[in-house]
This record gives C-alpha cells, sequence and structure tokens, in this order.
C-alpha cells in the first residue's frame, strides 16, 4: 500500500477515534498529521493512553485486548516459524556449505533470519504489555498469562537446545546445562503451537520427544547403576574387614602382636 493512501486512512481512522475518545485530540498536540509520515502517526490505542486518560469505553478495551490476544499467538506463530528455519540453515550450513563465498553467503541469509527472531521478540514483548494494561482496566481477563508467559532471552531458542551452542554463541559456564538437564522452552509448549506449520513442528517435536525420551532412559540405567556401584562397594569393603579381621585374631592366637596391630590399622 502506498504511504500516502496509509495516511489518508490513518487520518480517517482518527476522526472517528475522536468521536469515541475526545481526549487523544488533546496528547496529540494539535500536530497536522498530515505532516507527519504514516510510520510516525501515533495511533493511541487504549492500552497506550489508559494511564493518561480517566475514562475508556470498556467496549473499546474489549475489542483491543481480543486484538493483541490474537496478535501475540501470531507473534509466537512467527518466531517458532523463523527459530524452525534459522535451525535449518545452520544445519545445512553445517553439513554442506564449504568455501569462504558459500559460507558468507550462509551468514548473511542467517544474519537475516536472526533479525526476524529479534523482531518477533520485540513484537511479542509489546503486544504483552499490551495485554497486562488493558488485563488491570478489564479486570475480568485472566489466566492468559498460563499461555503468553514473559519471554525472556533464554526461552528464545529452537528445538532441543538450550543456549544454541552450535550457532557459534558465547555459553555463561554458570547457565550451561548438561544433556540430561535440557529443558525444552515454553514457546513450544504453549496452546496454538501446531498452527505455526502442522507438518514441519510435529515431525521436529516428534523428533525431540525420542531424543528426550532416550534421555530420559539413560538418566535411569545410570542411577540404577549407580545404586549399583554403591552395592558392590559397600559389599567389597565389608568383606575386607572380616577378612583383616580374621587375620587379627589368627596372628593374635599365633602371638604374633605385630601382624595383629597391622591387620586392625588396615
Amino acid at each position: 500500500m502506498p504511504w500516502n493512501r496509509l495516511q489518508r486512512r490513518i487520518i480517517s481512522w482518527i476522526e472517528v477515534q475522536e468521536l469515541y475518545i475526545p481526549a487523544v485530540s488533546n496528547l496529540r498536540g494539535g500536530r497536522p498529521l498530515a505532516d507527519l509520515a504514516a510510520e510516525s502517526i501515533p495511533l493511541l490505542l487504549p492500552s497506550a493512553i489508559a494511564t493518561r486518560v480517566r475514562k475508556i469505553s470498556r467496549r473499546l478495551l474489549n475489542h483491543e485486548w481480543q486484538y493483541r490476544y490474537a496478535q501475540a499467538f501470531a507473534a509466537l506463530d512467527d518466531l517458532r516459524s523463523h527459530l524452525l528455519l534459522r535451525d535449518q540453515l545452520y544445519h545445512s550450513k553445517d553439513r554442506m556449505v564449504r568455501g569462504q563465498r558459500a559460507n558468507t553467503r550462509s551468514n548473511t541469509l542467517i544474519q537475516h533470519v536472526q533479525a526476524k527472531v529479534d523482531a518477533d521478540k520485540l513484537k511479542y514483548c509489546t503486544v504483552r504489555s499490551s495485554l497486562v494494561i488493558l488485563g488491570n482496566k478489564l479486570k475480568n481477563v485472566s489466566g492468559w498469562e498460563k499461555d503468553l508467559r514473559v519471554l525472556e532471552d533464554e526461552d528464545v531458542q529452537g528445538l532441543g537446545s538450550k543456549f544454541q551452542e552450535l550457532y557459534g554463541e558465547v555459553v555463561p559456564e554458570a547457565v550451561r546445562v548438561s544433556e540430561g538437564r535440557k529443558k525444552l522452552s515454553w514457546i513450544w509448549r504453549c496452546a496454538g503451537v501446531a498452527g505455526t506449520n502442522q507438518t514441519v513442528i510435529s515431525e521436529a517435536l516428534r523428533i525431540e520427544w525420542c531424543k528426550t525420551r532416550a534421555r530420559a532412559h539413560r538418566w535411569q540405567e545410570e542411577c540404577q547403576l549407580l545404586l549399583e556401584e554403591m552395592r558392590r562397594v559397600l559389599a567389597f569393603y565389608s568383606f575386607k574387614m572380616q577378612q583383616w579381621s580374621t587375620r587379627a585374631s589368627n596372628d593374635f592366637s599365633n602371638n604374633k602382636a605385630g601382624h595383629r596391630a597391622y591387620a586392625e590399622s588396615m
């Protein structure tokens, strides 16, 4: 859509907005909107002015809530898609790319996808902040935080990796985890995951589930081996204790005090 056409549509929408929220005209400062670029015009949705305008229609708050709620899931959907794409690009680069020229092209493409990942994260965090404001205003919206959690840096990860060590990122020693303690980020376990790409995501989650199941079985096996090793250690030392006690008794009966003292010291 051309910028001038978008600008006209935004200005027309603002004229309607001022009928429902007259206070927005004062918040814009009376500056002519025609002098601003389309992307620079503040929309001043209810979530943006909730702390500055005393009274906003509950109907408008609810409309934006529904819009932001869907937008948050869409942002997570885009984030998962780009993370899967980034994983695939790194996998292909490691296996098939050779030579400086090809590596440069691959790195450029990966950086382009990484920029989209960062943009998706920023979009989700912004939308979630709006949901928090709207939720406080509506006061009858609850439970949404279980699926739309706070997105931390460590949550933005592909399937099966904690901090993407394969991607060349420096992993702090304090947060580095072993293979058996890795956890799948909540973005892959929340509602709406299947909507990312049902075929791709189902296959990726199936593979990750099989890997996790294998790690769990290996963990149980290690625990069983550890218990058996400890049992054998105790049995071995118990046997040695009885053996040296027997030797001490025999040496004492044969009047070999030196041998008896040595046996008891063992």
